[in-house]
């Protein structure tokens, strides 16, 4: 009959695993070979692409003409890839050589057709094509690219769609943003870039001002904060004056902080009693940038902030001030009836003398 003894059962189950692992590592090294294949191919079919491509690129960039290859619909990415990369590194008049390039090798067509049947990286590079070239035919299927995941599709055609009609752009891409829950305030900015930094000022507060979700209304804020146009502090004022959402306050202190308009701290100064800390933090840095007269001791009694975050921009805020003498500040981080107050002092004199 069977072996049941524990040695033979611990010897099978051995085997077992010992077959099993070798089974999968097998299969790993098969799936990695031929990704590594597939790797090689597209790297020498991109080469050969290349070679073919380029210095007929070159050669429109001299103001020559030559015959253009015939564009392959497998090719269709590559070259406009190739295309792309070409006109980031270069500027003015080559970079309009290369734009009439394009549409005479019916590029532009091309690039249309691949943002409507391309997928993944495809559509990044179609949508870069279309907005390099201010195709204002392709503004319709830039319209729908926007629409699509995942996020850097979208910000690649609204990008495209600034580019080719600033304004416009700008008025069509800002609505999309404050939607965008996944997008982070450094590419909104990058998206809007080309445009004019007061018209993306304006449109930008204008939106923000009336959003009602405040998910978007703190991403518009966000974008506010980096751009610092003048319509973009009038908004943060105003939205201050509504009390808004701790998330909204908060940015609209950020945007206070980066004008650093003395007059401001009236407005500033309420929020240092806000119940949520995070919102204490940036009023705390809003108003040690703006400093009026007295500020530095209204920022002194945060001090003994129960948040420890608070705390210690207070201190930062305290020992770098111009209005208080050094000692000053050694004899208060000795004798505040606080101890947390003395600490977040005693921590940031330590540091910023040491550096």
């Amino acid at each position: 009959m069977f072996d049941l003894s524990g040695e033979s059962v611990i010897v099978r189950i051995s085997i077992v695993i010992g077959l099993g692992a070798l089974a999968a590592a097998s299969v790993f090294l098969l799936v990695a070979f031929a990704l590594r294949g597939r790797l090689v191919r597209q790297t020498e079919r991109r080469a050969a692409i290349e070679a073919v491509w380029l210095p007929v690129m070159l050669q429109s960039m001299r103001q020559e003409f030559p015959t253009t290859p015939t564009l392959r619909r497998r090719e269709r990415g590559a070259v406009l890839a190739l295309w792309n990369r070409m006109t980031a590194a270069i500027e003015g008049e080559a970079v309009e050589r290369l734009c009439v390039f394009a549409d005479r090798a019916g590029l532009i067509t091309a690039a249309r057709a691949l943002s409507k049947e391309g997928s993944g990286e495809e559509l990044v590079v179609a949508a870069t094509f279309l907005g390099r070239n201010r195709d204002a035919a392709g503004v319709p299927v830039l319209l729908d690219l926007a629409q699509k995941e995942p996020i850097v599709v979208r910000a690649e055609a609204a990008r495209a769609l600034v580019r080719i009609e600033p304004e416009a752009g700008v008025r069509s891409v800002v609505p999309m943003i404050a939607r965008w829950e996944d997008c982070h305030s450094a590419v909104a900015v990058a998206i809007l870039r080309d445009a004019p930094s007061e018209v993306v000022s304006e449109v930008v507060a204008g939106h923000a001002l009336a959003a009602q979700d405040p998910g978007a209304q703190a991403r518009l804020v966000d974008v506010l904060a980096i751009i610092k146009g003048r319509a973009g502090h009038a908004a943060a004022r105003t939205l201050l004056d509504r009390q808004p959402p701790p998330e909204v306050a908060s940015r609209c202190l950020a945007v206070l902080r980066e004008h650093r308009a003395p007059e401001d701290a009236i407005l500033v100064r309420p929020y240092l009693k806000h119940e949520m800390p995070f919102v204490r933090v940036q009023a705390v840095a809003a108003l040690a940038r703006l400093q009026g007269s007295g500020d530095v001791w209204r920022i002194a009694g945060c001090l003994g902030d129960r948040d420890w975050w608070v705390r210690n921009r207070a201190a930062r805020a305290v020992v770098t001030s111009p209005a208080i003498a050094r000692s000053l500040v050694e004899l208060l981080a000795s004798v505040h009836p606080d101890r947390y107050a003395r600490g977040a002092l005693v921590q940031v004199l330590g540091e910023i003398g040491a550096s």
